[in-house]
């Protein structure tokens, strides 16, 4: 399936949901000028954690941050006793406008990014906040299968709104 189109970072990871690699889509991205292909072949990518804070009872607010870092801002707007645990994950070396090259290469991050979620989040309901180029939103939603219920946030501006919530029965 290739995608086209204006969408928010939510309504991307929405649309891999949909179309999830484990139901046999393949799915491939028109962005900036070039084709994004799902396809395996990207070297493996390390996750690291930049940030691991413990608020209270409740929801995991998890920051993906492979373009910027938007944990601060986050933080300032979502983080209370009302959410058990911030954390914000990037791939190696860090959050880049270039962090990810291609297709596979943000596929593998996509990858490194739910093997470390389903390992260490096992359980816990989850707040997602994204800072990534279109294909790593849409490719992560493809692979985010035997995963916590995760709620996908909406970054406008000035505070962040449930956009989608996929529960994993």
């Amino acid at each position: 399936v290739l995608l086209r189109g204006a969408l928010r970072l939510p309504c991307w990871f929405a649309v891999g949901a949909a179309l999830r690699g484990v139901a046999g889509f393949d799915l491939a991205m028109d962005y900036r000028g070039d084709v994004w292909r799902a396809a395996a072949g990207g070297a493996p990518r390390t996750v690291s954690v930049l940030r691991d804070q413990f608020l209270g009872e409740g929801p995991t607010i998890l920051v993906v941050a492979i373009s910027m870092d938007p944990t601060a801002e986050v933080e300032r707007n979502l983080a209370s006793s009302q959410h058990g645990r911030i954390v914000t994950l990037v791939v190696d070396p860090g959050p880049s406008q270039s962090a990810l090259r291609d297709g596979p290469d943000s596929l593998a991050a996509a990858h490194a990014i739910r093997d470390w979620v389903r390992t260490e989040l096992h359980g816990n309901s989850i707040d997602l906040v994204l800072a990534a180029p279109a294909p790593f939103a849409a490719f992560l939603g493809s692979c985010w299968d035997r995963m916590p219920d995760t709620t996908i946030l909406e970054d406008l501006i000035d505070t962040y709104q449930p956009a989608f919530t996929f529960s994993n029965v």
